[in-house]
């Protein structure tokens, strides 16, 4: 839970900026046999290295890795009395590696590390948390965090959200009309000021990139940072 700070690790501005792109599934199905990983390891490792390439084109260092929050669903796994279905995974980005495999087999370690750490927890555990939590403490902390700047004064606990979410293999339609894509737009917050979230439909991957604008001013060129990253890998 200690990250480095980043132009987007700050207290949040009312500015947002959106980016998209999209790749081919069969890309991912490929890459996770040919590399015995799994597709959400492709997404982090992708990302990994197009967020390498764009804290060097702004000028900012990459000696350390950076840290994504990555939820994942527990969804048969914890108890039915729990209301939250979703943990979260921390995962290290070697942004500090140029080599695509290098980040590919160092994404897929942190991963499995830290499913085990969430499997030692146990499913319930979070869900327990937040229902020990009245919904007005949380506010109320989420309002002073916010209007302190804590933000800019703490070490961020993460850089960002990087969210993997499985859609439908099968056309959708809405009054007819056949939905062609599904562009996935996360939250950021307070300290994150930026979520990329991807979500397959049908034979593609589409990918969703929701940023502070005032943080991530050039939220396109970080797309177009990641689109050579799969190139390369």
């Amino acid at each position: 839970l200690s990250a480095p700070r980043t132009p987007f690790n700050r207290s949040l501005t009312s500015e947002r900026s959106v980016a998209f792109s999209t790749r081919p599934f069969e890309e991912f199905r490929r890459l996770r046999h040919h590399f015995g990983v799994t597709i959400n390891d492709v997404v982090l490792c992708a990302t990994g290295l197009g967020l390498r390439e764009y804290l060097i084109d702004v000028g900012e260092g990459v000696d350390r890795p950076l840290v994504a929050s990555v939820p994942i669903s527990v969804h048969g796994a914890a108890e039915a009395t729990s209301t939250n279905q979703v943990s979260t995974m921390f995962v290290e980005l070697p942004v500090q590696l140029d080599e695509p495999l290098a980040v590919l087999a160092a994404v897929a370690g942190s991963s499995a590390a830290s499913k085990e750490v969430n499997e030692a927890m146990g499913a319930d555990l979070i869900g327990d948390v937040a229902e020990l939590v009245p919904g007005e403490v949380f506010s109320v902390g989420v309002d002073l965090y916010k209007r302190l700047g804590l933000a800019d004064r703490l070490p961020p606990v993460h850089n960002l959200v990087i969210s993997n979410v499985p859609g439908p293999p099968f056309p959708l339609y809405l009054g007819g009309a056949e939905l062609v894509a599904a562009y996935p737009m996360g939250p950021v917050m307070d300290g994150a000021g930026l979520n990329i979230t991807v979500l397959s439909y049908r034979n593609h991957i589409d990918i969703g990139f929701m940023a502070d604008r005032d943080l991530v001013p050039d939220v396109w060129t970080l797309a177009e940072a990641v689109q050579p990253a799969f190139d390369e890998l």
